[in-house]
């Protein structure tokens, strides 16, 4: 059977635009949206809202500023995309790995994207630029790369199933996967989420972004929304976010093997509504910890810093946030009361977190003989 020409898998009049990689577009990102700010306009990404967003497509400028440890997570994982292809390519599809978009034309493979800009005729305010599009006979597939400095996902983050939603939309397709590379140790855990959308799903996203697009062209053109007309639009873009991911919770995400059916319990009810709870405390965790870690940072300009209690007492020989650990004994000696707080633990170190928990607990040192507070 011969090979359906690539042009008829996609969208009818695609534009397949080179451009350069990274930052070196050749054009202003803010003339539309791309497939990472879906999730923002889906009110999917508590980190970066539709309101956020829409201030920036406004007005042209980023309200986001990273931090240098952040930074250097996103240059990492833009460093590995080609890895993270590489081997999702090998182990989940057994397909080979190209950086030619025309070999797909050919041949079964998976083609690293980099510097490839898709536009589709029907959706004037959307862009495509992604990381990976494999063949497998007539069927196309888009391939997400992330990596992930964390343990794995019990779930795939909402706003990154929005950003392939979002690409299948723009360049026509229904099928794709997230490629994720958790940097565990001893070493790298790969793994592999796929899903299949429906026409539904993805004209669910298509019609919140259409919606939002209005929006930024309304303000550009000179109108100026109240708070509430603000606050609506976030609403039922939110609507729309909840809508969309209710139905890929319900039938997109595919799982290996079999589908175990199970008769809910008591028990059952009770541990997934307990998992929502804690679900949502860890976001705020991490966020945490991510704070603790820049300012640990910005107290410590090298590894090897040492960290002193008030009165000069060594607490760790490397900084915090490099050895994740204190020294028990040492805090005992400076006076800190942690006996509370790991009475369970033989160990002679403890974790850095809880520590620190312990630091800021106690009064300043000149309201108590022996204390220690931080700043």
């Amino acid at each position: 059977m011969a090979r359906a020409p690539m042009r008829e898998l996609l969208a009818k009049d695609l534009a397949i635009v080179e451009v350069g990689d990274g930052d070196q577009w050749g054009m202003d990102r803010n003339d539309g949206i791309g497939g990472s700010e879906a999730g923002s306009v889906l009110g999917l990404n508590k980190y970066h809202t539709a309101l956020d967003l829409l201030q920036e497509k406004v007005t042209r400028t980023s309200l986001r500023e990273f931090t240098e440890a952040q930074q250097l997570r996103l240059d990492v994982g833009h460093a590995q995309e080609a890895l993270v292809l590489k081997t999702f390519a090998r182990r989940e599809l057994g397909l080979a790995y190209t950086t030619s978009l025309g070999d797909l034309e050919h041949t079964d493979a998976l083609a690293h994207l980099g510097s490839w800009l898709f536009v589709n005729p029907r959706f004037k305010f959307a862009f495509a630029h992604v990381d990976g599009l494999y063949r497998l006979g007539d069927e196309i597939g888009i391939v997400d790369a992330k990596t992930s400095f964390r343990d794995p996902w019990t779930e795939v983050p909402e706003y990154y199933v929005a950003q392939l939603a979002h690409y299948n939309a723009v360049l026509g397709g229904n099928v794709g996967y997230i490629a994720a590379m958790f940097q565990v140790p001893p070493y790298p855990l790969p793994m592999e989420y796929r899903f299949d959308f429906t026409p539904g799903q993805l004209s669910l996203v298509m019609a919140a972004e259409a919606i939002f697009w209005e929006s930024v062209t309304g303000i550009r053109a000179g109108k100026s929304p109240s708070d509430h007309e603000l606050a609506e639009l976030e609403s039922r873009l939110g609507e729309l976010g909840e809508e969309f991911i209710s139905g890929i919770d319900a039938s997109a995400i595919q799982a290996k093997g079999e589908v175990e059916t199970i008769r809910a319990t008591g028990r059952d009810i009770e541990a997934l509504l307990r998992y929502r709870e804690l679900k949502g405390q860890s976001r705020l965790l991490y966020a945490e910890i991510d704070a603790i870690t820049e300012y640990l940072n910005r107290r410590t300009s090298s590894p090897e810093a040492r960290f002193l209690a008030p009165d000069g007492t060594e607490l760790a020989k490397k900084a915090p946030v490099a050895s994740r650990e204190l020294d028990r004994d040492a805090l005992v000696e400076a006076g800190i009361a942690i006996e509370e707080f790991y009475a369970a633990s033989s160990k002679n170190r403890l974790t850095t977190t809880k520590a620190l928990a312990a630091l800021a607990s106690r009064p300043e040192p000149n309201k108590a003989a022996r204390g220690v507070a931080m700043r």
